[in-house]
């Protein structure tokens, strides 16, 4: 490899033009084929469509540039106390917002949701289209200020919108080109300024790295892993991330909807454990998933890299790895989760029976999908990578990912919510609902997650020396 020396600012004219590069791709695979079909439907002239698709194009790199660049920017100040506080107050205030929102949208849906007509084995199929009907109407009318936040006349859809129906306001497309113009000249100053050096290093993760550590030697007290733990938390890549510790967005989303609709029924309603259903699988799966995902260069058995030599030097192997990355998963995103589940149990006063039966098998479910979500990496794994964010668009890896998440929504979930659809369908009683759910699904959350276990330890433990690894 040829090391050059650079300016800082040939540099970054290096980094946007590789990342207009690459980002064009998704341009192409994604929206040329859409423009096209819209094109042809709407009858319009081959001439016109080219230029909406040049416009598009500059657009779409533009403003993908001017994103990168201020959050780039958002990044560099993160290194200073007072902006991190403001980031750290900042994303924890929008969760409170989107719990809240949540909460309250999901109010207005209660009427709806609360008629629900599939409630017996006897289906009237006239009520539940007249139910259907009466919730896209109630969708519809949630929804519409969005709308009106779609349609403003000076976003570049609508400007590109009224031009292809041949309605352009020549006044709108003057003011979004003034405001674009200025934009991409501040942005042109903001990228080749350079940054006041900070007067000393402000580390924000200080009291987290202990709580991770004393949580960490509750089940392994080796200097060896405390090591590691700091190794993985000290990294530019885990403080640009650390807000997804705080819950996904959509947690906290489905946090409020699931506490809107259940505090409208009792546990003696059948609508109550449907809903509580979907809360005990769905809400665990999109929580593990995206916690993982997000911090994918952290939790990902292959993201040690090339750091693998050191654990082979100090006798360790794969499995030992594995296991050091799956507590480390565990730790960092369960107490959280657990947190509100207890306090979604005691704010909707679930009864204390079913609140063990749902405590109990969310923690298994939890365990038995952060061993799932593990696979891409055991599978086909990356040693050898030249940067952290490569991880996460390797192309066996996402097709791994992909097939795991498809059959986990789309065949396993459904599969362990028939105990709901036969307690729904009046073959099954409620208590005989909440036994499945005590023995069966336990029993076989235990079973999975041994078995796999079990398959990953026997691939793993094999991988011991530096010959087994592609580096």
């Amino acid at each position: 490899m040829i090391n050059l020396k650079t300016s800082e600012q040939k540099s970054n004219i290096y980094i946007y033009l590789e990342s207009l590069t690459w980002n064009s791709k998704v341009f192409l695979m994604a929206y040329v084929p859409i423009i096209l079909s819209l094109g042809y439907l709407l009858n319009l002239k081959p001439i016109k469509i080219i230029l909406i698709l040049f416009i598009t194009f500059l657009l779409f790199i533009v403003l993908g540039i001017i994103s990168s660049i201020f959050h780039n920017k958002y990044m560099c100040l993160q290194r200073k106390r007072n902006h991190f506080l403001l980031r750290l107050v900042t994303n924890i205030l929008i969760r409170c917002f989107l719990f809240v929102l949540a909460l309250n949208m999901s109010n207005r849906l209660v009427p709806w949701i609360k008629n629900f007509p599939l409630t017996s084995n006897e289906i009237d199929i006239e009520k539940y289209y007249q139910w259907m009907q009466l919730g896209t109407t109630s969708l519809a009318k949630l929804f519409e200020p969005i709308k009106d936040v779609i349609t403003f006349s000076l976003l570049p859809n609508s400007i590109l919108a009224t031009y292809a129906m041949g309605e352009l306001d020549l006044k709108d497309l003057l003011i979004f080109s003034v405001i674009l113009t200025i934009l991409i000249g501040f942005t042109v100053l903001l990228a080749f300024s350079k940054s006041k050096p900070s007067k000393g290093i402000y580390y924000p993760f200080s009291f987290y790295e202990k709580w991770i550590v004393s949580l960490s030697a509750i089940v392994n007290r080796q200097s060896y892993i405390t090591f590691l733990i700091r190794n993985d938390i000290r990294t530019t890549y885990f403080s640009h991330r650390f807000p997804i510790l705080l819950g996904p967005l959509s947690f906290w989303i489905q946090l409020g909807i699931f506490t809107s609709f259940i505090q409208v029924f009792e546990p003696v309603d059948k609508m109550y454990h449907f809903i509580l259903a979907f809360y005990f699988f769905f809400f665990v799966f999109f929580y593990v998933f995206t916690m993982f995902l997000g911090l994918n260069g952290m939790f990902s058995m292959d993201s040690v890299g090339k750091h693998i030599i050191l654990h082979l030097l100090s006798k360790k192997n794969a499995w030992s790895i594995f296991l050091y990355k799956f507590r480390l998963f565990l730790i960092t995103t369960l107490p959280l989760f657990i947190v509100c589940d207890i306090l979604f149990m005691i704010i909707n006063q679930v009864p204390l029976n079913i609140s063990i039966i749902v405590g109990i098998s969310h923690l298994l479910f939890y365990f038995l999908l952060t061993i799932i979500i593990f696979l891409p990496s055991v599978i086909s794994p990356h040693y050898n990578f030249l940067n952290i964010e490569q991880l996460e668009d390797y192309p066996d890896q996402k097709a791994v990912r992909n097939l795991i998440r498809y059959l986990t929504v789309g065949i396993f979930i459904p599969c362990l919510m028939l105990p709901i659809a036969l307690l729904m369908s009046d073959f099954i009683s409620i208590s005989q609902y909440l036994h499945i759910n005590a023995i069966g699904i336990t029993v076989l959350f235990l079973i999975l997650s041994g078995s796999l276990v079990t398959i990953i330890k026997h691939k793993l433990v094999r991988l011991k020396c530096l010959d087994d690894f592609s580096l």
